[in-house]
């Protein structure tokens, strides 16, 4: 066993959720029109939703400090799934959108994310 399965075997100790994983295909049908599909690629991929609260300070004048709170949402999962920017992930019953390039590494990948807004 090497080293990189043995840390891949204790990140994914960590993981606690599952998700589904959809890309959005683009067809185009026999009469030449193009449409977008949603397609499920991955089902049930065991991750970690990690979440993390910001504050950025947007004006400092006469001492008013005045902060905006950002919600930053970060996806673990295995280096096995790839996951292009712009895919819909749902973990339980909550839908997020891949707003980030993946980093990959050897053990594990990371993906930004946002809250998936229905049309």
């Amino acid at each position: 066993m090497s080293v990189f399965n043995l840390i891949r075997g204790h990140i994914e100790k960590l993981y606690n959720c599952c998700c589904d994983i959809y890309v959005f295909e683009n067809v185009i049908s026999e009469n030449g029109i193009s449409n977008i599909f949603e397609n499920l690629k991955y089902q049930s991929v065991s991750c970690r939703l990690s979440y993390n609260n910001t504050k950025k300070n947007i004006n400092r004048k006469n001492f008013n400090l005045h902060y905006d709170i950002y919600f930053e949402a970060k996806l673990f999962y295995p280096p096995n799934i790839v996951i292009p920017v712009g895919s819909k992930i749902i973990i339980g019953s909550t839908a997020y959108k891949t707003i980030s390039l993946p980093a990959y590494y050897v053990s594990h990948n990371e993906v930004l994310l946002a809250a998936y807004e229905y049309a």
